[in-house]
């Protein structure tokens, strides 16, 4: 019995398909729109995101990809939703303090000031009290850190660079489970050491009852 010889069907173009009714190509006009149309980021990665943002104009979704607070929305800096809170709270506090120091290249450069067009070096002098007091916070949270611990929370804290390419440049291990892991571990015990310098999460001192009847 002679085998049967099958119908190859040609493969069609792109944003192309096959009317059955009118048996022929038809452009799909549906397809290539969806695929002009900007792109939306799917639920899983906004579930591991700290938050989106839609552009007024171009009405584009942006994903906002921080390593800090991405890691604070996922509860991944501790289980613990507590110790998860003051764990982030010392890491916003020791890049709040590098920033309003003078120490970024940006905000180093006063625009309102004729010939300031060069800005401020970081190393120079504060342009400000208040400059030179957070750039002293800065400098006792770092002496705190050490400057092995601090050199990861500025990668990950301040540069804003993701804890996985951090440990790979830092270490010998380039499987990501372990760099993660190794980055991850880091980045808790600096935060740790920087919410005790700091005084985070723990419970404010009251005084004895004999104290507070003397003062009374």
């Amino acid at each position: 019995m002679a085998k049967l010889s099958r119908r190859t069907v040609p493969s069609l173009p792109r944003f192309h398909r096959w009317d059955a009714q009118r048996q022929c190509v038809v452009a799909d006009r549906e397809a290539a729109a969806a695929d002009a149309a900007p792109q939306r980021a799917t639920p899983e990665r906004l579930a591991h995101s700290h938050g989106h943002a839609i552009g007024a104009s171009d009405r584009v979704q942006r994903v906002l990809a921080a390593p800090l607070e991405a890691l604070h929305a996922r509860r991944a800096l501790d289980a613990d939703l507590e110790t998860n809170a003051f764990l982030y709270e010392a890491g916003q506090r020791y890049r709040h303090h590098w920033h309003r120091a003078g120490l970024c290249a940006l905000s180093a450069q006063d625009l309102g000031r004729i010939g300031s067009g060069r800005g401020t070096p970081g190393w120079a002098m504060p342009p400000t009290e208040a400059a030179a007091w957070h750039r002293g916070e800065y400098d006792k949270a770092r002496a705190c850190l050490g400057a092995y611990l601090a050199r990861w929370l500025d990668a990950i804290v301040i540069e804003e660079r993701a804890p996985l390419e951090v440990a790979r440049q830092a270490t010998r291990y380039a499987d990501k489970t372990t760099a993660t892991a190794i980055a991850m571990e880091v980045l808790r015990s600096g935060l740790a050491l920087l919410a005790g310098h700091w005084g985070l999460g723990q419970p404010a001192r009251t005084a004895p009852a004999s104290q507070a009847d003397s003062r009374a």
